[in-house]
């Protein structure tokens, strides 16, 4: 059984593109096959935070992992971009 996530892994590779680029292909994706508006996740939470918009337990959890994830690879791109420049 192949994952989704393999298939978009093994596509970003294969066109080479750069991980935050990939970052959003991902999010764009996932809010598109939850026919959520096109908030970041931060705003997203919000909205459900004050009752704009209605997230299930799984979705919530979703985009906190999300913004982690995308912290970690903004963090890892400005410590590689930190470390050529020096």
């Amino acid at each position: 059984m192949t994952l989704p996530t393999q298939n978009l892994y093994e596509q970003m590779f294969m066109k080479q593109e750069e991980p935050i680029d990939f970052l959003v292909t991902i999010y764009e994706d996932y809010l598109s096959k939850h026919n959520l508006p096109e908030y970041d996740a931060s705003d997203m939470l919000h909205a459900h935070h004050i009752g704009e918009i209605e997230l299930h337990d799984s979705q919530i959890g979703w985009f906190n992992n999300f913004i982690r994830l995308w912290d970690f690879v903004a963090e890892a791109e400005y410590q590689n971009f930190a470390y050529q420049g020096a």
